[in-house]
């Protein structure tokens, strides 16, 4: 009876596991997709990332057990590894639940893999090739980035995270990403490219702005604009729609309308 419950509580945990796990490396493909190919500015900053499983005993023992075949004694190799697990991080972890919950947590048995590119990388400037450089905790290659190529180069990946939410089968609803000061630190070339990037991939942006750009203007087109008012116990917005000239119109939300994203737009008649 012991082996055949022991048996049933690994069989579900490890199929539990291996889901979360081909779960996340879909997400990152996903998110190295997006982001392959993308340079910001005249620098033609990017960024590379890969998931990888850890180059340590215990990662390489966990992951082993958790996603090879079910062979016969698995189950007992399993029982006595993360028990010994559980004893170890006893010190760490006073309580039964956090302990669980840091031993079986499948991320401590991967690593990310970060890297950058960037025009002053390459040893030849009039050459075509790309030289990545990795992030370490000795070597910080954004160290020598602007204060803008730094800041959008470390969105990208967040963003690109993202947009491989958004984009699983079952999510349904707005592509929300709240971005504060958007222009902050940022150039005309790597301003255009993240307007560029908020558009490719579909975003609803929600951000806060100093002031209005000359370029925001003529990159946006239009956009939507929520003033704040407060009363002593409340606080609500009046939406307004500016289109670059004159002033703010003020318009009405209505929540029974949905509207559909550009891909879901109807097809004109008559077309083809």
């Amino acid at each position: 009876m012991q082996n055949e419950v022991k048996g049933v509580v690994f069989s579900e945990l490890r199929r539990d596991i291996n889901t979360r796990i081909d779960t996340a490396r879909s997400i990152v493909e996903d998110i190295t997709r997006t982001i392959d190919g993308v340079r910001t500015g005249v620098a033609n900053v990017g960024i590379r990332l890969q998931w990888l499983p850890k180059d340590d005993a215990v990662a390489s023992e966990a992951l082993k057990l958790i996603q090879q075949a079910d062979l016969a004694g698995d189950f007992d190799r399993m029982y006595d590894f993360f028990v010994e697990q559980l004893k170890n991080e006893e010190a760490n972890y006073p309580t039964w639940a956090k302990r669980v919950e840091h031993v079986f947590n499948y991320r401590n048995w991967f690593t990310w893999d970060i890297a950058l590119t960037h025009n002053d990388f390459r040893d030849d400037p009039a050459s075509d090739t790309e030289v990545f450089r990795n992030l370490t905790p000795r070597n910080n290659p954004l160290a020598s980035l602007s204060g803008g190529e730094k800041r959008l180069v470390t969105m990208l990946p967040l963003l690109a995270a993202a947009h491989a939410f958004y984009s699983t089968k079952d999510y349904e609803g707005p592509h929300m990403v709240f971005i504060d000061e958007l222009d902050a630190a940022l150039d005309s070339s790597n301003l255009r490219k993240l307007l560029e990037l908020l558009r490719t991939w579909d975003f609803d942006a929600v951000v806060t702005l100093p002031s209005m750009r000359p370029l925001l203007v003529a990159e946006t087109q239009s956009i939507g604009i929520h003033r704040i008012h407060k009363t002593r116990t409340a606080r609500y917005t009046i939406p307004s729609i500016w289109t670059g000239t004159g002033t703010p119109h003020t318009t009405r939300i209505r929540a029974d309308i949905p509207t559909p994203r550009p891909h879901e737009q109807p097809e004109p008649e008559g077309s083809a």
